[in-house]
Order: C-alpha cells, then structure tokens, then sequence
C-alpha cells in the first residue's frame, strides 16, 4: 500500500489532531519489504534497514510506504525528518529490539549512551546504561524473549538533534525462573496469551535519541526508553468502546 502525503497537516507536516487512523498488526516480527515487495521482485528486509521515501526538500514523507510480511500496517506508521537521519535512527532502534532475544547485551549497549535513563516494562526505573546491562544479565536465567518482537504503528520524528519514535508490540517471553522479580509484570502477564511457560506480552513504547554519544561523538544513541503494557486485543478502550482488533479491520 503506498499512503500520499496528507495535506491536512500542521506547520510541521505532523497528521493533524485527533485524524481517525486504522492500524494493522504485522504477523512476523522486524520484518518488512521492501516497496514492490515479494511478489513485485522485492527482498525482505529488516523494517529499519529499508530505505526511507524522500519528500520535499530532504525530508521523509510524513507517511511512507509499510509493506508488511503479513497483514497490512496501514496508516499509522510516520516518518518524519531527514531521509539519513530517519533511516539512522530506524537502524538504532531496530537493533534495540533484536537485541531482546536472547538478552545480547553486546548489541543491546551499542544503543545507548551512557547517561541513559530506562523506565522499564516492568515498572522500575533504571540509571545509566551500567544498570541497563546489569539487568540484562539478571533476565538472562529468569525471563528470556526468546523470539523477536513485533512491532506495529511504527512512528519516527527527527527534528535537528532529537529524535523520537513510538511503536506498538509484542514480546514472547520464556519464563525460566522464579518470575520476573516485578509484581507489576506478573500481575499482568495473565491477561496475554501464553502456553504455560512462554507468554507475548504487549507493550507500547517511547524511546528518545540525541545526536550525541554522550562521550562527544555526534552519533544518534538512546537516551530515554519508556515501556509499558498494552491493553489486551479484546478490550475496550474507555471512552471510546472500541477495541484493539476492531481498529486493525
């Protein structure tokens, strides 16, 4: 699907307020295609890794084409930015979650500066990419994602030397321990699907990069990471009534 360029926009080329969107989950995890995709002579690609649309003057269009291997992602994924620094910031963030499975705290540190600020998924705040890596290794023999995560309604902003991107996913996690150490996660781990002994938690994220790798190189690194859960498929959005997989028909 190729989405144009709303002309209902602000001054910043941003989707205007409180605009409807329909946003489609993707069946495999940090994969997309390339524009034509399989079946017109393309190649499966990384999502992060494709090459951004150019807009007018440099800049990535404010909705660009999200070819999916799966269900179409529709609408709700935006660029925003300088073609090189979108796709720089696609490619840190990518990494990021691939390096959830299997907790690769080598490729996971890469990501972040280290001044970097976590407010985790499981409710607690971490300081600096040395308590990052610290609870990597705590993870390692108690929850493992054992698969990549999948990301949906994939949103990148890059204005001068900040940037911002907003996703939703899921992440299979493999319970190998006594438990996440978190009664916060526990006590919302029923509510998604699982086998007993691996559960796909659903979250939604926020995670903000300067152009500054914290030791004066002036590289995109993550700063700030925000994750929380996302409510279940089926449930009701207050104010609203409609629910998650109603909006992905």
């Amino acid at each position: 699907m190729s989405v144009e360029r709303d002309r209902n926009t602000d001054d910043h080329g941003l989707p205007a307020k409180d605009r409807p969107r329909k946003v489609s989950e993707p069946e495999q995890g940090l994969v997309a295609n390339e524009p034509g995709g399989p079946e017109e002579g393309g190649r499966e690609v990384p999502w992060h890794r494709r090459e951004s649309l150019a807009g007018d003057r440099g800049r990535a269009p404010v909705s660009v084409r999200r070819d999916v291997a799966g269900p179409e992602l529709g609408l709700g994924g935006s660029d925003f930015g300088p073609v090189a620094d979108v796709r720089e910031v696609r490619r840190v963030h990518g990494q990021w979650w691939e390096a959830n499975q299997g907790l690769d705290v080598e490729r996971m540190r890469e990501c972040f500066a280290p001044g970097y600020l976590m407010w985790n998924l499981n409710g607690h705040p971490y300081y600096g990419l040395n308590e990052k890596i610290a609870l990597f290794q705590y993870y390692k023999g108690r929850l493992v994602p054992t698969e990549p995560p999948r990301l949906w309604d994939i949103r990148v902003v890059v204005d001068g030397d900040m940037a911002y991107v907003t996703s939703e996913g899921a992440l299979p996690f493999e319970v190998t321990g006594d438990g996440s150490g978190s009664a916060t996660l526990d006590a919302v781990v029923p509510l998604y699907d699982g086998d007993g002994r691996t559960v796909r938690v659903r979250f939604r994220e926020t995670c903000v990069l300067r152009r500054d790798d914290g030791e004066g190189g002036r590289v995109w690194k993550i700063w700030h990471f925000h994750c929380s859960p996302l409510a279940p498929e089926d449930e009701p959005r207050p104010g609203f009534g409609d629910t998650a997989a109603e909006r992905r028909r």
